[in-house]
């Protein structure tokens, strides 16, 4: 799962007043930008906030506030503030405070200054840009695949799971009582089938994205999931359960 929409939503209200605040999806979270310095946010961990080197061991001394860790190392100057310290909306308001009362001593960051560049030199940099992004279109469908490649061994044992092997819309899809509830797009991207209201949620934690499979008109029970995000295996059983109970 992402972040907590509606902690999210009670973090915009208390910054609404500001004219200096710009959002930010991080992958699963979202951070809140102020004078263009990250000030706090919201990640699959909880509430963090930039409260500074020199107030982190003061905050962490603080009840349900824990140490930040990325790839096993502290992160200096953050802080998670687990959700029982900011149960009531002053506690969540004072905490975000923090954040910008340190955010305010950093210098204001500038736009950088795009310089001319000479014909040849832009030539180059946009093939180099065409080719950053193949590899990365090339990275992605093989991390679709292998995660499809999971998926399908989950339901292995299934035996009302039958895996339609055709070309075209549905390639690959998994079936149960004959209709489809996860499958490989033609654009080799994983899409599952579950209650409307469960897509809508998905796409607002931006977990997936709504699925068009081509006439311009999006189908409201099918999510395309995203990739670099949470593990298929839940969204797929949740499809598969949907699907198996529904009539028709």
């Amino acid at each position: 799962m992402g972040y907590d929409e509606k902690t999210a939503e009670r973090v915009r209200r208390i910054l609404s007043r500001r004219r200096d605040v710009v959002e930010k999806k991080m992958i699963g979270g979202l951070s809140f930008m102020v004078n263009r310095s990250m000030c706090c946010g919201l990640t699959r961990s909880g509430f963090m906030v930039r409260v500074g080197p020199e107030a982190l061991e003061r905050a962490l001394s603080q009840p349900h506030v824990r140490s930040m860790e990325f790839a096993g190392r502290r992160l200096a100057g953050f802080v998670y503030v687990d959700p029982e310290g900011y149960r009531t909306d002053t506690a969540l308001a004072g905490w975000v405070q923090r954040g910008i009362d340190f955010v305010s001593t950093l210098r204001a960051k500038k736009p950088a200054a795009r310089k001319p560049r000479p014909w040849s030199q832009a030539r180059k940099s946009a093939r180099e840009v065409m080719t950053a992004k193949k590899m990365t279109k090339q990275r992605d469908a093989a991390e679709v695949d292998a995660r499809f490649a999971a998926v399908v061994k989950v339901f292995a044992k299934n035996r009302d799971v039958i895996r339609e092997s055709k070309s075209g819309f549905g390639s690959g899809a998994l079936k149960v009582n004959g209709k489809i509830f996860a499958m490989m797009s033609s654009k080799r991207k994983f899409v599952v089938k579950l209650p409307k209201g469960r897509v809508e949620k998905m796409v607002r934690t931006g977990e997936g994205e709504r699925f068009d499979p081509g006439h311009g008109k999006v189908m409201k029970e099918w999510l395309v999931m995203c990739v670099g995000g949470e593990d298929w295996g839940e969204p797929a059983q949740e499809a598969y359960q949907f699907v198996k109970q529904s009539k028709g």
